[in-house]
Parts: C-alpha cells; sequence; structure tokens
C-alpha cells in the first residue's frame, strides 16, 4: 500500500476514534466537559485501543494527547505563539489550569511547559483539581522571528519568564509595568543570557508599583531587553 494513503487511513481511524470516544462519553456522563476526558468510561477505552495508557498509571498528574497534531502554545489562547505541536498519544505532566479550565499548562519532555487546549486531552484525574495558574502571558500578536519569544507564568506569586531568539552573552533586564511605557514600571529582574540566546528569569511578583500604588488584578506588560531587541509579554494576573 502507498504510504500516502496509509498516511490518510491513519489519520481517517484516529478522527474516528476521537467521535467515538465523545459520542459514548457524552452517552455514558464519562465527559467532564472542559475538565477533559477521564480514564474511567468509553473515552478511555477507545483512547486506549490505538495509543499506551500506561503513562496514565503515575501518581502524579497526567495527560495524552488525542489530537494529532495539537498546538502547544506559551499562552493559553489561540493568539498566543505555537511553541510546537504535540503527536496524538504524546504523554504531558499537568501543571495547573485556567480558571475556566479550558487551557491547560502543561510540561513535556525536555521540561518545556506550554498551554494546550484540555478538551483534546485524556487526563488521569478531574483537571478541576488542579491549581489555578494565577498569571501568565506572552506576545499576543507575536511580529518576531520565529525563534525569538518570551513567555510568563506566575504561581503562587512567583513569575517565571522564558526568553528565546535573543543576542548572546548580554545583560537582560525585565521591567513590569501596567501598560507598555507606564512610568510606574519596577525593574523585577536581572541576569544573562546563554550561549544560545536564551534566559529564564524568576523573581516574586510585587505588591506596589513604583509610585507606591498597590498592584491589582488585571492586565500588564513585562519588558525584557537584551542587547538591542526588546520583547514585551502582556500578562493577565490576578491576586489574591
Amino acid at each position: 500500500m502507498p504510504t500516502s494513503i496509509k498516511k490518510y487511513q491513519n489519520v481517517i481511524i484516529i478522527i474516528g476514534v476521537a467521535l467515538v470516544a465523545f459520542i459514548f462519553g457524552l452517552l455514558s456522563g464519562n465527559l467532564s466537559g472542559v475538565s477533559g476526558f477521564g480514564l474511567s468510561g468509553a473515552a478511555g477505552a477507545a483512547a486506549s485501543a490505538y495509543c499506551d495508557t500506561s503513562p496514565l498509571g503515575n501518581a502524579d498528574p497526567t495527560g495524552l494527547v488525542l489530537a494529532d497534531p495539537l498546538n502547544f502554545r506559551i499562552g493559553p489562547g489561540l493568539g498566543y505563539h505555537i511553541i510546537s505541536v504535540l503527536d496524538y498519544c504524546t504523554p504531558v505532566s499537568l501543571l495547573g489550569r485556567t480558571d475556566a479550565s479550558d487551557w491547560l499548562l502543561v510540561k513535556i519532555q525536555g521540561n518545556v511547559e506550554g498551554w494546550v487546549y484540555s478538551y483534546y486531552i485524556l487526563s488521569n484525574m478531574n483537571i478541576d483539581d488542579l491549581d489555578v495558574v494565577t498569571g501568565y502571558g506572552g506576545p499576543s500578536q507575536p511580529d518576531s522571528p520565529a525563534k525569538r519569544d518570551i513567555s510568563v507564568v506566575i504561581e503562587y506569586g512567583r513569575a517565571v519568564t522564558f526568553v528565546t531568539g535573543v543576542p548572546a552573552n548580554q545583560e537582560i533586564i525585565a521591567i513590569l509595568a501596567p501598560s507598555k511605557g507606564s512610568a510606574k514600571g519596577l525593574q523585577v529582574a536581572s541576569g544573562w543570557t546563554d550561549a544560545n540566546g536564551g534566559a529564564t528569569l524568576i523573581f516574586d511578583m510585587p505588591t506596589t508599583w513604583a509610585d507606591g500604588s498597590k498592584i491589582t488584578s488585571g492586565s500588564m506588560t513585562l519588558t525584557v531587553t537584551a542587547g538591542d531587541v526588546t520583547l514585551t509579554a502582556y500578562l493577565t494576573y490576578y491576586t489574591d
């Protein structure tokens, strides 16, 4: 059989399995809406026929990709840049969720973190039990070269910023502000980029701006400068 025909047949099988799992899940009540699929029930049984579900036996929150492929993004939304695509049955570690549980923060092989749409994840738990990530962001409309990127995840008041594609071996400075160019901006982190032009900056979220006003939930920006390159992440942040 020609390779191209076999490939299309595999795609059709995968789509068919997903549809069957969805329909049987609705009928049996085993789908939890945006909370993802449970391992038990028709959805799990259908998936296991074509996918090794053994990773779901882990004690830690774990999921399997039920789309082929599934976009892996730097933020929880269709406007965020796609880091890569995940193949059908790829295992992921579940780290957190958005308030509505429609997007999941996951970690893949290589300790790379990003976001996926929860509807296409088969999980070993109810994802509503995951912690809500209190902040996240990235370039909502990236216009820089594909390898130049910035993303931010905030959990329990600590922000982790990932930067790639900027000048190598340069000092890097991060400024947090309620809006780009605001006089309330605070320098929250600094460091040096590595030989590949990447950096990870970790800092505790401040409670007040430079003028003493309180930082509250809402939108803000994180501007990072390295050499002659400046990147801005547009954040959504929830205070306690």
